[in-house]
């Protein structure tokens, strides 16, 4: 078992596959541009909901500045990913604070077909990639059933081309949380998978008012963003502030 201290979180993980990602983070090679903006989005007491959560390194991240008056909500669907995530959880004494799920984020409550790769099931996906294989179904939610009025402060989407259905799900969540950061994954290849695309899911930011700038991990900067751009960049994050 892959095992590692990074920023003072122990994380572990199961397979070679977390090995390499962990070892990444420890080298400061896994976007830290990117952790460093969503860490300093978190305050004391804040509501933050990781979609996605992995091993768990935003949620612990998260876990430590909520304090005990917090609350990290950290979906995670992936079966085998969710393990080790508890486990993360419970090696850094957040039980109190941070929540795992075994659910993913989705525009509705629905049960639905779950994908992992051939060869390396810590990749997985609700969508169907190319030489992957459906082996389950998987519980998903929207954050507005979830939570139903309860406003969020941070929010964090690494779906594997869900972030627009999750922003449809989440539209009466944000309007409730005027003072939201959200930082999403945009992966051009894996929003076409879903039947969207990076433009769909800038449209989807703006309608909910947040202003987007696209997240440079390795300058440590922020760039304007437009849906051109975007569609060509390959993987970008993006941080997502509310228009002034």
């Amino acid at each position: 078992m892959a095992q590692a201290l990074i920023e003072g979180l122990r994380l572990s993980g199961a397979n070679s596959v977390h090995e390499q990602y962990l070892d990444a983070l420890v080298r400061g090679r896994k976007e830290p541009f990117t952790a460093e903006l969503f860490a300093r989005s978190v305050h004391e007491g804040a509501t933050v909901i990781d979609g996605g959560a992995y091993l768990g390194f935003y949620a612990l991240l998260a876990g430590r500045r909520v304090g005990p008056d917090g609350t990290v909500i950290a979906f995670e669907p992936n079966p085998d990913t969710f393990e080790v995530l508890s486990r993360n959880v419970r090696d850094n004494g957040f039980e109190d604070r941070v929540i795992p799920l075994l659910v993913g984020i989705d525009a509705s409550t629905r049960r639905r077909p779950f994908y992992l790769g051939r060869g390396d099931e810590s990749k997985s996906s609700l969508f169907v990639p190319r030489r992957w294989r459906a082996v389950t179904e998987t519980e998903c939610t929207s954050l507005d059933e979830a939570l139903g009025a309860r406003p969020v402060d941070v929010v964090k989407l690494d779906l594997e081309g869900g972030e627009v259905e999750a922003l449809r799900g989440m539209r009466r969540t944000l309007a409730a949380s005027p003072q939201a950061n959200l930082i999403v994954e945009c992966n051009p290849e894996a929003l076409v998978r879903a039947g969207t695309s990076p433009r769909t899911l800038l449209r989807e930011l703006d309608r909910a008012g947040f202003d987007v700038s696209a997240i440079d991990d390795e300058r440590w900067e922020l760039h304007p963003v437009d849906a051109m751009t975007v569609a060509g960049s390959g993987h970008v994050n993006l941080y997502c502030r509310r228009m002034r």
